[in-house]
């Protein structure tokens, strides 16, 4: 069952990175702060129904409330630099850098979760890392990038695993879900609007901005669902590689919607990623 909602974790993750590329381009980039900020107050808006009267539970929870200030500010610093990494850059490159962010998080859980690494899971990894890398040399025939929005790429790879691991050591401390879920954007939202008055920027959305906060709201929300569930039962180095290739199909949305380029080599990455997932499930 553990794979199957990494899995799932991995479609919403696809869908997420999409609308994120929506989301950069909107005003040159120009209203990341503003976008996730409306993304926060959605998902806890969303979250606190589902807490109340869908799981019966009480709002307060302190060991929840405790560990989602510190995975509170990870998230807002990790899917900013995501966003902003996406501004004036291809979707299938430093969306791909981003989920990189598999190889750190294992090499945490390794070391300080000390989670054992067998050698399917080590086979599995290599070929994630293998595809990953395929995919990146692929677009060194694409546009000139940016080599800022590659470095934000890396950063948000490097934040991400942090992200994960703090996720699964909150987990094994008692950490609720959906008391982590609400209560973690609730600070994001704080974060996102002081950025947006500290900055003087317009709190005001068009429309196509608050339909993608929207949207990606619901699409986290499910995320986050599956993948926290997955960790719940199962260790970092099975669930994060898996939910983590949702590279995948936003390559293939970037393609449909976006008209990036998909040549020979990312077919190939492609088909060695599909591979990955096999040796690991």
């Amino acid at each position: 069952m553990e794979k199957l909602f990494a899995v799932l974790g991995m479609l919403a993750n696809a869908g997420k990175d999409t609308v994120f590329k929506v989301a950069a381009g909107e005003q040159g980039g120009s209203r990341t702060n503003l976008f996730y900020a409306l993304k926060g107050a959605i998902i806890a808006i969303l979250a606190f129904p589902i807490l109340l009267l869908v799981r019966r539970q009480p709002l307060f929870h302190l060991t929840s409330l405790l560990w989602a200030i510190p995975i509170g500010v990870a998230t807002y610093s990790t899917y900013t630099l995501a966003l902003r990494s996406l501004v004036g850059n291809e979707a299938t490159a430093n969306i791909t850098i981003f989920r990189l962010n598999f190889v750190p998080t294992v090499l945490f859980a390794v070391v300080f979760l000390h989670e054992a690494l067998t050698v399917r899971k080590a086979v599995g990894l290599a070929l994630c890392l293998a595809a990953m890398l395929v995919f990146l040399l692929a677009n060194r025939t694409s546009e000139p990038r940016d080599a800022r929005g590659t470095l934000l790429a890396i950063l948000a790879c490097i934040s991400a695993a942090i992200l994960n691991t703090l996720n699964k050591i909150a987990l094994n401390d008692g950490a609720s879900i959906f008391h982590l879920i609400f209560y973690r954007y609730i600070l994001v939202c704080a974060i996102g609007g002081a950025a947006v008055a500290i900055r003087g920027q317009s709190a005001v959305p068009t429309r196509k901005l608050l339909a993608a906060s929207a949207a990606s709201a619901v699409l986290m929300l499910a995320s986050l669902f599956f993948v926290l569930t997955a960790l719940q039962g199962s260790g970092i180095t099975l669930v994060i590689p898996i939910s983590q290739l949702s590279f995948l199909f936003t390559a293939a949305f970037a393609f449909l919607f976006f008209k990036e380029k998909l040549n020979a080599a990312k077919v190939i990455g492609l088909s060695v990623a599909i591979a990955s997932i096999a040796v690991i499930g």
